[in-house]
C-alpha cells in the first residue's frame, strides 16, 4: 500500500492552508469593510477596530435592496422548483421509458446546453415584449422551467441506481405509471434532486444578464442587477457597497455551507 510520507504531509498542509488563504482572503476583506466606521481608502484601513453597522442601515434605508432582494427570492426559487420538477419527470422518462426518438431528443436537449446565453436572449426578449411579459417574472420561470442540465444529471442517476426490476415489480403490483412515479422514484432519487436544486438555486441568484434585459424599472430588477446600480449610487463608498455585497452573498453561502454534501454528489455523479 502506498504511504505518504511526513515531508509529503506536510507540503499537502501548506498548499492547502494558502489556497485558503487567497480563496477566504477577499471574502474575510469584504466582510471587515462593510463594518469599518471610517472611510476606506487603502488596505491598510480594510481591518480597523472602531466597527459599526450603520453601513448596512444605510444600504436598506437608501437602496431599493430588500425589493430586489425579494425579487431574487421569488424569481430563483420558482425556477428552481419548477425546473426540478420537470427535470425528475424528464429524466426518468429518459432513462426508463422507450420512445420513438429518444436519443434524438435527449440530445437536443443536450446540444442545447452548448448554446451561450447571448445566443438566444435577443429573440426571447423579442418574444417577451410580443407576450407583454417584460418586467415580470414569467420570462424568468418559463425559460429557466426546462433545464438540459437537469434532465441529464437525474438520467444519470436513475441509471445507475434505480434498476429496471423495482420498476417491473411497482407495475406488477397493479402501480399506475403515476403511482410508480410519486412513490417509487422520487423517494429514490432525493439526492440528486437536493443536488439539482442547489445547483440552480446559486446559478439563477447569480444571474446578472438575463435580468438586466428583461427588466427595465428599478423595482423588478434582481440583487445582480441591483448591485450594479448601486455601485453609481454609493460612488467612492466602498463600506458601502461591501455591505450590499455581503448581504446579497448571504443566502448563497447559507445554501452552500448546508448542502455542500449534496453539491458533491453532484459533482460524482457527473463524473460518472
Amino acid at each position: 500500500m502506498f504511504k505518504i510520507s511526513t515531508f509529503e504531509k506536510i507540503i499537502t498542509y501548506v498548499i492547502l492552508c494558502i489556497l485558503t488563504i487567497v480563496m477566504a482572503g477577499p471574502f474575510v476583506a469584504m466582510v471587515s469593510v462593510s463594518f469599518q466606521a471610517k472611510p476606506v481608502s487603502s488596505p491598510g484601513d480594510w481591518f480597523g477596530t472602531d466597527l459599526t453597522l450603520k453601513n448596512y442601515i444605510q444600504v436598506l434605508r437608501n437602496s431599493k435592496l430588500s425589493r430586489w432582494f425579494l425579487n431574487s427570492v421569488i424569481i430563483t426559487v420558482s425556477v428552481t422548483v419548477c425546473a426540478t420538477f420537470l427535470a425528475s419527470m424528464g429524466g426518468y422518462v429518459f432513462a426508463k421509458k422507450e420512445f420513438p426518438g429518444k436519443e434524438f431528443l435527449f440530445w437536443a436537449f443536450m446540444a442545447f446546453m452548448m448554446f451561450p446565453i447571448q445566443a438566444w436572449i435577443i429573440p426571447m426578449f423579442i418574444e417577451m415584449s410580443y407576450l407583454g411579459l417584460v418586467n415580470t417574472y414569467w420570462p424568468f420561470i418559463l425559460s429557466g422551467a426546462s433545464s438540459g442540465f437537469g434532465i441529464f444529471l437525474i438520467r444519470q442517476f436513475i441509471d445507475q441506481n434505480i434498476p429496471n426490476e423495482i420498476i417491473e415489480a411497482a407495475k406488477i403490483d397493479g402501480a399506475s405509471e403515476m403511482q410508480i412515479y410519486f412513490r417509487v422514484v422520487l423517494p429514490l432519487i432525493k439526492p440528486a434532486l437536493a443536488t439539482l436544486a442547489i445547483f440552480l438555486f446559486i446559478s439563477w441568484w447569480n444571474q446578472f444578464l438575463f435580468p438586466l434585459i428583461m427588466t427595465t424599472t428599478s423595482d423588478m430588477y434582481t440583487l445582480p442587477v441591483g448591485m450594479s446600480v448601486l455601485r453609481g449610487i454609493f460612488g467612492q463608498n466602498v463600506s458601502w457597497s461591501m455591505a450590499a455585497t455581503t448581504l446579497a452573498l448571504i443566502p448563497t453561502i447559507v445554501i452552500f455551507v448546508l448542502f455542500q454534501k449534496y453539491i458533491t454528489k453532484g459533482i460524482a455523479i457527473d463524473l460518472k
